[in-house]
């Protein structure tokens, strides 16, 4: 009777398995999208904007390629609804979409969507800005007292919160996401609302500003308490302004569920790994981090981690550079493999990234030191999508020396999260830096005049 009672019992854990193993298979399913992607590069890349977007390597999205009229058609494997950044739009993917898109990357409220899974895509066109301040529009809703601009305010989320109430062709998990989207965004605004409000007092002297400030905090504090209780959930995370306002969040009161804030601290946690793991460039400091990487709990972001952690393995400094197309301003096909033999120093930057404007100055400076140094090569590299802009601001400026641009979807193996971004190539084309410092620094000058004079 006993061996019977194991037997069934062994039958119905391999059924059990059998069964797991073919739900997991038949899980994954499709999102299919097709249209015109107007004014993007010729390589797209649909960014997965979840909890993850900042912890896994730039590698994993989906690169969608475009055909000379600027349609695509693609399928996206997915095993659950999630969030994804195409250009300026947002879009919300479940198994299953079917959607017929026309989005122009220069006016995201514009974007038509048709087909299966529209609704919820043609909602978020509206999407508000976290990086902006939300609702304050980086400083353009700054009305003239702060009780006029708290009004103004409150007027948009009512206008929002009904958008959403009155929604349709929606899951209800997507409307607990924005709706949970919309209270995030309204603390993001009093938490940036100091930063953008600068600009717009700057008619007043400095009591006036500090005296509007510190009205506008009384007024939003009591709101931004009432918002924060019970706002702990990680299933927030794939929100990108909750992740934003996650400094916010008080993770040591002590009835919240520990589970929850295990799991918080876990994403922190690896946020913070994953984006040390991306600046090291050393193989030896890389191979170290990985009993950080294996205590992290969460299997998914564990998972993402790893990935880093394997691409940064494959390529760092030493290791020969990987040959890349770009075109120069005069529109001629160029490669960085044009440039063997030479110290290279690339200065990659976008006409978008105030930080990279900023140390342009310092990058002409260097030029001018360098300009009699026919063994150094200083490449500015702009991955901006769009020719147009990109020569505008050259027109501009004038900036001196070797203009190039690529996209970033062309520098894979270089792991382009975030810009401004520097790398130095020694005359071997072997990376010395695969991080290097930024123009305005004095160890740029020391690194570069111990590369052409072969002491390094």
């Amino acid at each position: 009777m006993a061996s019977m009672t194991r037997l069934f019992s062994l039958l119905f854990f391999l059924i059990t398995v059998v069964h797991a193993l073919g739900q997991s298979k038949n899980d994954i399913s499709y999102a299919k999208l097709k249209g015109k992607l107007l004014n993007f590069a010729e390589k797209v890349d649909l960014q997965d904007f979840s909890a993850i977007e900042r912890i896994i390597p730039s590698s994993r999205n989906n690169i969608i390629q475009l055909a000379s009229d600027s349609s695509f058609s693609v399928k996206i494997p997915l095993s659950k609804p999630g969030y994804y950044r195409l250009g300026r739009n947002i879009l919300y993917l479940s198994p299953g979409d079917d959607l017929d898109v026309v989005i122009d990357h220069s006016d995201s409220k514009k974007a038509s969507i048709k087909g299966k899974g529209a609704s919820a895509n043609l909602f978020l066109r509206s999407n508000l800005f976290p990086k902006g301040g939300s609702f304050v529009d980086a400083g353009r809703l700054v009305l003239s007292t702060p009780i006029k601009t708290l009004d103004s305010i409150n007027a948009l989320v009512s206008r929002k919160r009904n958008e959403i109430s009155n929604l349709k062709g929606v899951s209800k998990e997507f409307i607990r996401l924005e709706n949970a989207r919309l209270k995030a965004d309204v603390l993001n605004t009093f938490k940036a609302f100091s930063s953008y409000a600068a600009y717009a007092l700057r008619n007043k002297t400095e009591g006036e500003r500090a005296e509007y400030l510190d009205q506008f905090k009384q007024l939003a504090s009591p709101i931004t308490d009432s918002l924060l209780k019970g706002f702990v959930d990680p299933t927030l995370l794939q929100l990108e302004v909750y992740r934003d306002i996650y400094g916010l969040l008080n993770l040591d009161n002590p009835a919240l569920n520990p589970k929850s804030v295990m799991l918080m601290k876990d994403w922190r946690r690896g946020l913070l790994l994953s984006g040390q793991l991306k600046r090291l460039t050393d193989k030896t400091k890389i191979m170290a981090t990985r009993p950080s990487i294996d205590s992290v709990y969460t299997p998914e972001i564990r998972e993402a981690i790893t990935a880093v952690f394997k691409e940064k393995m494959k390529f760092g400094d030493g290791d020969l550079a990987i040959n890349f197309k770009a075109v120069n301003e005069k529109g001629d096909k160029v490669g960085l493999s044009d440039l063997k033999g030479k110290v290279i120093y690339l200065d990659l930057w976008a006409t978008w990234c105030g930080p990279c404007m900023a140390e342009m100055p310092n990058l002409e400076l260097l030029k001018k030191k360098y300009e009699n140094e026919n063994q150094l090569a200083i490449v500015s590299l702009s991955i901006d999508d769009n020719d147009k802009i990109w020569l505008d601001n050259l027109q501009k400026r004038q900036p001196k020396g070797i203009q190039w641009r690529t996209i970033r979807e062309n520098l894979p193996e270089y792991g382009i999260a975030s810009i401004p971004r520097y790398i130095i190539i020694d005359k071997n084309f072997k990376i010395s830096n695969l991080n290097a410092e930024k123009p305005s620094s004095s160890q740029t000058v020391k690194v570069l005049d111990a590369l052409i004079n072969g002491l390094k």
